[in-house]
């Protein structure tokens, strides 16, 4: 049976390690800019492209490529959440789904026997952003859990994971890529809360 599990939480405020130092590629603007406020609305998405990308590519080319059409540019877009958060406060939104999963089977004189675990697949993404003279820096915690299931056989499920952390000061208003896999991009925009 599926169940889908949808979770909105805003918890303490959080300290900020060091950020990580991250490409100082130039990106295009991407939404307008509005005046730094105590709250911030934070959009991640997560995009496949239908070929790999060359490793060579810069944050900036790979940007350009977002700034075109989907069907043009050969990616789509796996997820987006957009979330609300105020000044150094966590928010975190959880959505997925579990499922049960063979794990073993068995040949036995009265059939076959079968092993069954349960897995919660889905995204989980926690986000905190504080404000700063130059623009905010955010902390992303990103986690996505599927599993490919041939149910016409009996096999094992093919557990995938993409986990992406990271602390780095980026403008408002501007795109910035936090996390990359040889045919995958996800990037985040922060604008001040209207």
């Amino acid at each position: 049976m599926l169940k889908l599990v949808l979770f909105f939480c805003v918890a303490v405020p959080l300290a900020f390690p060091s950020p990580v130092q991250a490409s100082d590629d130039a990106a295009p603007e991407a939404f307008p800019v509005s005046a730094a406020g105590h709250s911030f609305d934070v959009q991640l998405t997560e995009y496949q492209f239908d070929q790999p990308l060359d490793p060579s590519v810069s944050n900036a080319e790979i940007l350009e490529i977002l700034a075109k059409p989907a069907a043009e540019a050969h990616y789509k877009v796996v997820t987006s959440h957009r979330l609300s958060v105020d000044n150094e406060t966590e928010a975190l939104v959880q959505i997925g789904q579990n499922v049960s999963l063979t794990t073993e089977t068995t040949q036995t004189p009265r059939g076959m026997s079968r092993n069954m675990k349960n897995v919660s697949v889905g995204k989980l993404t926690r986000v905190t952003v504080a404000s700063r003279d130059d623009g905010v820096l955010i902390q992303v915690d990103y986690a996505a859990t599927g599993a490919n299931v041939d149910r016409s056989e009996d096999r094992h499920p093919v557990i995938s994971k993409t986990t992406v952390q990271i602390t780095r000061a980026i403008e408002l208003g501007r795109l910035a890529l936090i996390g990359s896999s040889r045919n995958s991009v996800i990037s985040v925009i922060v604008t001040a809360a209207q």
